[in-house]
């Protein structure tokens, strides 16, 4: 799905490109479809396709090659949520028994 600039975007490809719309829309479905996020990529490559029609191979492989980064550290990101969101949850699980344990000392201190 496509935000409403990405889609404003393809509209603007469609109108300018109309006398080798095929080609054009070609070049925008192979990059939509290595886009590691779609909108961003179309935004990115739209000027291009408008001026040009198409985007070159090595273009393509490029945007390829940025998009499998772009994967990568969105899953290193994930990774270390996770890996902090873990290390939170053991130390309020760990805080909340230490005070447990001081409610309980101080409950056993008064009756002595």
């Amino acid at each position: 799905q496509l935000d409403e600039a990405a889609s404003r975007k393809l509209r603007e490809i469609v109108e300018k490109r109309a006398e080798d719309l095929p080609a054009s829309l070609s070049s925008v479905q192979q990059a939509l479809e290595i886009a590691h996020s779609p909108s961003a990529l179309l935004l990115q490559v739209a000027e291009k396709i408008i001026a040009d029609g198409a985007l070159a191979p090595e273009e393509l492989k490029t945007l390829k090659m940025e998009a499998k980064l772009a994967a990568k550290r969105e899953e290193q990101l994930r990774k270390q949520e996770q890996k902090a969101s873990k290390k939170q949850k053991k130390e309020k699980s760990g805080s909340s028994s230490d005070s447990e344990d001081s409610d309980s000392d101080s409950d056993s201190g008064s009756d002595g």
